[in-house]
């Protein structure tokens, strides 16, 4: 009978082997890849969570996220054909404010769970600027194109501005 003598790798190495040899086969089947569908699961959960958006997150974006038009008219005018424009769509209002005289928004979830801010203010007398922030619920969501479609709307309701006069214009 020879004695075979094993430095602590290669012991370290078999006591690992003799606990999954241990296990029972169904045990030994399922240790690999249960591992393996754990990392997955938790890799596309980071994926389709990363960028999500949420009501509270789009509500506390800057006013001056999203893209923005100019258009002639008053505050008023603006936020009635802003919210004209989302009721055409299948956007649902959650929230619509005045927070001062000069600033209106809305906040609406469209049928996949994004959500679309709509800000209105004043800039001067005569012009207004309305700001359309979307976010997409997840990021493997397909989403749509709610800023051409809401100013396309908003656009038969007011004449757009190209740009705000230079200082000292009249």
């Amino acid at each position: 009978m020879t004695v075979q003598v094993f430095d602590s790798q290669q012991l370290t190495t078999l006591i690992s082997l003799g606990s999954v040899y241990a296990r029972s086969p169904c045990e030994q089947r399922s240790a690999l890849p249960g591992a393996a569908m754990q990392r997955f699961l938790l890799g596309l959960l980071v994926l389709a969570v990363s960028g999500c958006a949420t009501f509270g997150g789009v509500r506390s974006a800057p006013n001056m996220s999203g893209e923005t038009r100019l258009y002639s008219g008053r505050l008023e005018q603006a936020a009635l054909a802003a919210r004209n424009a989302v009721v055409s769509t299948p956007l649902r209002i959650h929230e619509s404010r005045q927070p001062d005289s000069s600033t209106w928004y809305l906040i609406a979830r469209g049928p996949s769970a994004e959500f679309v801010r709509v800000v209105c203010e004043q800039i001067d007398e005569q012009t207004v600027a309305v700001r359309v922030f979307a976010r997409r619920r997840f990021v493997l969501d397909g989403g749509r194109d709610w800023q051409g479609t809401l100013f396309a709307q908003i656009g038969l309701e007011l004449s757009p501005v190209e740009s705000l006069p230079g200082p000292g214009a009249k």
